[in-house]
């Protein structure tokens, strides 16, 4: 997923020092009631559509106030005037002027497209151009951009160039078009607009245009296209010219790009059989690996972090690093059981090694079943318990509950030789599971759950619950630690309540779901000394871990999360099986099933008896105000 950088501030004269932050603008005279009512009563005019006494008042409010918020807009509007009257020359001095000072998003993107529009009907065509290229496409609305873009192909169209080298504006339209969804009625009364239907029909002509070469693909903003659907045909259009051109190597990277960012796209399917070619004719043997994620809906959140975990693993996107000779087939399972199913069968039948998915609870048992009927190994990313007893095929990678209180356990007892615990537990399945198996793994070990009270999740209810407990089953019990399996909000509210009840001084044990420096900001002090465990702490000072965290983050924008490091690790865990000889998928479900201490980011990993990924997990703990590793 890429984030907006923040707005520059690009003010040409002395008063760009006035700048404020976050891209709005400073200015050096503040407003006064005057300069508010002589502002109104202009609007006043020209929303009237009195165009003359508009301008006047413009006019004199400019010159009879110092530079503040609305001269820039009082600029505008004197050159709207103009434009109106075809005074296209007096309109573009004017236009220029609303932002020659100060940058202001609000306005500069709209003076600077009726600046080029201006020039356009000047007949100022290249000048035209170059005014568009300056506009900053994040501060322009969809209707602006389509109107930017239509203008651009436009001016193409006079200066007489071949149709296709307007395809950098028609390749934005279509992502001005998405954007924009459902409002069409913005465009209503707006003239010159190019169509979707004929953005998207130009952008297929180009895909097929074998004419095109792939340095004039390159030099598209193809970073700006990445991800939107621009990119899905530049992506496919670049990777096709460079195995038409005989370039197997690059044309193999950019088409396994495409065909993991883009698999409900209409060039899918040809895709991947160039990209079987390109690996082919490039000396590589395709390894196939099938993903079944939900990609839409409302989980395709989830399902876009494991995705781009797993690219990262094969290094679809630079800087990340991998196998050059694998080919994701992605599925997506819309969060529904019987697509869930379908993807199985499908990837089965295209001779995929391997399956990483489903990650639902709600997919993943009747998926697994088929994955096991038809002899697929399939690493599953769910949290639901009892998959792998579907069959010697499943496998499970995820940081399960049993993982993080055995890691606490053995701090706990193991470790600091305590003995005698307070559990307090949601009332929902999760929190009875976390329940059972501490008090379990602490019974084990030769330590005692003396009191486990279990609390509403229901916030009304949720406090009175709490100080209404009973936490001790006999006269002055006391406690060497207390367990708390839930989010980081009700541990750190539970924490301040303790505060009230004597217990603010015995340890806090948690789990993996405290790592969020929320739980500072409502536990306070009262959370100092807590411990936990984590999966994967993207601080941790394990090379590899930073490593993976540096390179995935240049390449989208965003830090990784668990879901990013639980998908790397899985597919690296299939890379390695095929690293030592695995090529069948019985060969790779053997593989997988002797894998012992294999170093993900998300720790040391192996697959126990029953086909789950167990893991040593690092622990932390809130000190001096802030979450860090627990020193051994």
């Amino acid at each position: 997923m890429i984030r907006k950088s923040l707005l520059l501030l690009v003010g040409l004269s002395i008063l760009s020092a006035c700048a404020g932050v976050g891209g709005r603008p400073t200015y050096p005279t503040a407003l006064t009631p005057e300069i508010q009512k002589t502002w109104n009563d202009a609007e006043a005019l020209y929303q009237a559509k009195r165009f003359p006494e508009a301008d006047a008042a413009y006019k004199v409010f400019i010159e009879s106030f110092g530079y503040n918020e609305f001269t820039d807009d009082a600029r505008f509007r004197r050159g709207e005037i103009r434009f109106q009257k075809k005074d296209y020359a007096k309109a573009l001095e004017l236009y220029r002027s609303s932002y020659a000072n100060l940058y202001s998003p609000t306005i500069a993107p709209r003076a600077q497209f009726k600046a080029a529009s201006s020039l356009y009907l000047l007949k100022r065509f290249d000048e035209a151009r170059q005014e568009l290229l300056k506009i900053r496409r994040p501060d322009a609305s969809a209707v602006l951009r389509i109107r930017m873009d239509s203008l651009d192909i436009l001016i193409s169209r006079a200066l007489k160039e071949p149709e296709l080298n307007a395809m950098r504006a028609y390749l934005f339209l279509l992502d001005d078009y998405t954007d924009l969804g459902g409002n069409r009625q913005a465009l209503e009364g707006v003239s010159d607009v190019i169509s979707e239907n004929e953005a998207l029909a130009t952008g297929r002509r180009w895909v097929d245009d074998n004419q095109v070469t792939s340095a004039e693909v390159a030099a598209l903003p193809l970073k700006e296209y990445k991800g939107k659907r621009s990119g899905s045909y530049a992506s496919y259009k670049y990777g096709k010219t460079l195995y038409e051109e005989g370039d197997f190597g690059r044309a193999n990277k950019e088409l396994r790009s495409y065909t993991s960012a883009y698999p409900k796209h209409e060039y899918y399917d040809a895709a991947r059989s160039l990209l079987g070619e390109a690996q082919g004719r490039a000396g590589e043997a395709a390894i196939k690996v099938g993903l079944i994620l939900p990609l839409s809906g409302k989980y395709d959140i989830y399902g876009e972090s494991v995705l781009h975990g797993i690219e990262c693993a094969v290094g679809v996107f630079a800087p990340c690093e991998g196998s050059s000779n694998v080919m994701l087939l992605v599925r997506d399972s819309e969060g529904m059981v019987e697509k869930a199913v379908a993807a199985v069968e499908d990837l089965a039948s295209s001779d995929v090694i391997a399956i990483i998915g489903p990650i639902l609870s709600a997919t993943i048992e009747a998926a697994a079943d088929r994955a096991q009927q038809l002899q697929v190994p399939l690493i599953s990313l769910s949290q639901r318990s009892g998959i792998t007893e579907i069959g010697d095929f499943i496998f499970r990678n995820t940081v399960t509950a049993n993982s993080q209180v055995t890691t606490i356990v053995d701090y706990a007892v193991g470790r600091k030789k305590l003995k005698r615990f307070l559990v307090l537990y949601p009332q929902n399945e999760q929190g009875r599971e976390y329940k059972d198996l501490f008090t379990d793994a602490v019974g084990q070990a030769g330590g005692k759950v003396v009191t486990a009270n279990g609390y509403s999740s229901n916030r009304t209810e949720f406090a009175t619950n709490l100080r209404g407990m009973s936490l001790g089953s006999e006269e002055g019990q006391k406690y060497d630690a207390i367990f708390i399996p839930d989010s980081f909000g009700p541990a750190g509210y539970i924490a301040t309540t303790f505060a009230t009840m004597g217990l603010e001084s015995v340890p806090l044990l948690g789990i993996s779901r405290w790592d969020d420096s929320r739980l500072i900001s409502v536990g306070g002090k009262y959370v100092e000394g807590a411990v936990f465990p984590e999966a994967f702490f993207k601080k941790s000072g394990d090379p590899e871990t930073q490593t993976f965290v540096s390179r995935f983050t240049q390449a989208y924008g965003i830090e990784p999360t668990l879901l990013e490091a639980l998908g790397y690790d899985s597919m690296r865990m299939i890379l390695e099986t095929v690293k030592n000889g695995a090529a069948r998928r019985n060969t790779v479900r053997g593989a997988l099933s002797r894998l012992n201490d294999f170093k993900g980011v998300t720790g040391r990993i192996s697959f126990n008896t029953q086909r789950d990924a167990t893991r040593e997990l690092p622990l932390l703990t809130v000190s001096g105000g802030a979450i860090r590793p627990l020193s051994k």
